[in-house]
């Protein structure tokens, strides 16, 4: 294992320096309650003696209890990960969804599991570490550029519809290809990446007044505007750029005006109307659904981080989106809701 107690403790004493003297915290933050008083745990004692160690302004214990904290934080992160390597299928070197579903499941496996298990050993037995970047060659030779559903035992590959090859792609990019470009930099991930982000964009299969997109529903959508911004700032590849912009343009321009600024879950642009789905009028405010709004943020950032023109059409109509999700979005109490009708 790479982390010693020391590296930790002296990491643990860097964060608790730089915790005190970082702008807004205040000491009162650190003594608030953490569970139920009648809750009695022995990581509550622990979580109480650092809260204890902060208010004294005892940087030593503080380090010491956050190294205890994260050595077991990461002993546990391998023992995660070995627990899945365990259950990887012996015929396709993939790994199964979960102990009782035995197919690779891009959106779950790929996206949400594989590059944080990868993480893991690359962080903490790194000499195992190309086993599980094997799992992404393999995905990649079984089933092609875009991602598919792979069943074990027998081996079999489900193609899926357009629409699930292409949300496949979108998530296994926004959920886990960008969390391992934004911690490594470049590397064949980054590659894969790009083929994928491509491959979504050149078959769009939605015809818009603007031109074709992914899907009618805002996870999708979302997904490209969460990522696409990411791609161009690397690259400069003005294909990420168009295709961000275009659907951005077609939700703040087009469709908000006439949904009440909210952004509804499904709209069919054909007939510029709500889709067909049951709950085509809600605004999610968290995920499946909520993708679109921090997506259209974060591109309206980069347009004004590169003093791009788009920047100027699309303030206006970002900020009236925000502020009304500001007024139909929570609870009385100040807590996001989960969703609201448009």
């Amino acid at each position: 294992m790479r982390f010693t107690t020391t590296t930790i403790l002296l990491a643990a004493l860097f964060l608790a320096c730089a915790r005190l003297t970082a702008a807004g915290v205040e000491s009162n933050d650190l003594r608030r309650p953490i569970l139920p008083a009648d809750r009695q745990t022995p990581r509550r004692e622990q979580l109480s003696r650092l809260q204890e160690a902060w208010a004294r302004t005892n940087l030593g214990e503080v380090a010491r209890l956050h190294g205890q904290l994260s050595g077991e934080a990461l002993q546990t992160a391998l023992r995660t990960a070995r627990a899945w390597e365990a259950m990887r299928d012996p015929e396709t070197g993939l790994i199964p969804d979960s102990p009782d579903k035995p197919f690779w499941y891009v959106s779950n496996t790929g996206a949400d599991c594989l590059p944080f298990l990868w993480e893991a050993y690359r962080e903490l037995n790194p000499e195992r570490a190309p086993f599980w970047y094997e799992v992404f060659e393999i995905d990649r030779r079984l089933c092609g550029v875009l991602p598919q559903t792979v069943h074990f035992r027998p081996t079999r590959l489900e193609t899926g519809t357009v629409y699930e090859q292409l949300f496949g792609g979108a998530e296994y990019i926004k959920d886990g290809l960008v969390a391992m470009a934004e911690r490594y930099g470049r590397g064949p991930w980054f590659e894969r990446m790009e083929e994928v982000a491509q491959e979504v964009n050149r078959r769009a299969p939605i015809a818009t007044a603007r031109g074709p997109i992914p899907g009618e529903d805002t996870e999708i959508n979302g997904d490209l505007l969460i990522y696409l911004p990411r791609l161009y700032w690397a690259t400069r590849n003005p294909t990420y750029l168009e295709m961000a912009q275009r659907i951005a343009d077609l939700y703040l321009l087009d469709l908000l005006p006439r949904t009440g600024q909210l952004p509804p879950l499904y709209w069919d642009f054909a007939r510029n109307r709500l889709g067909r789905h049951v709950h085509a009028g809600l605004v999610k405010y968290r995920d499946h659904g909520n993708e679109l709004i921090f997506g259209l943020t974060e591109l309206y950032f980069l347009e004004r981080q590169m003093r791009l023109p788009a920047a100027e059409r699309h303030a206006a109509p970002l900020r009236a989106m925000l502020d009304r999700i500001l007024v139909v979005g929570r609870t009385p109490d100040g807590l996001w809701s989960d969703a609201a009708r448009t």
